[in-house]
């Protein structure tokens, strides 16, 4: 029962995942970084879109690892111990990132209802809890791995 809850959640944290990629591909257009880039050097405006593209082969890769392993990630033992784990750290990092970086109040967005902030802090967090929860319960012995 336990394994099949965390199969899922591992599942739904690829789709995710995968969510969270084709954001990234619409962030040119939902935040006019055209207009941005015209300000910046070449150079800074190409480190941006490498890291951006960077980060969606990341959300692609470990969304679609997530959705073809599934049990393998959900035992929460060996590499699959180690990928949930590195992932969920990530989600935590970025998640922590959200509230102390992008504040509203510190982003230029006051007067402006940052409803994207905290969903974002709320998906974060969401996923953190999803890609620890196999080894949490694989330490606390309440599923045997095969």
């Amino acid at each position: 029962m336990i394994i099949n809850i965390l199969k899922l959640g591992i599942a739904a944290g690829g789709v995710i995942s995968l969510l969270f990629a084709v954001f990234h591909l619409l962030f040119y257009r939902l935040f006019d970084c055209k207009s941005d880039f015209a300000k910046v050097s070449v150079r800074n405006s190409k480190i941006y879109y490498t890291v951006n593209f960077a980060l969606i082969l990341f959300f692609v890769i470990f969304g679609l690892i997530s959705l073809a392993y599934a049990g393998e990630l959900s035992s929460g033992a060996g590499l699959g111990a180690a990928l949930t784990a590195s992932y969920a750290f990530f989600w935590l990092w970025r998640s922590l990132w959200q509230v102390v970086y992008f504040e509203p109040s510190k982003s230029g967005n006051k007067g402006k209802k940052p409803y994207l902030h905290y969903l974002l802090i709320a998906i974060s967090a969401v996923l953190f809890i999803i890609y620890i929860a196999p080894m949490v319960v694989n330490i606390s012995g309440a599923v045997s791995t095969p």
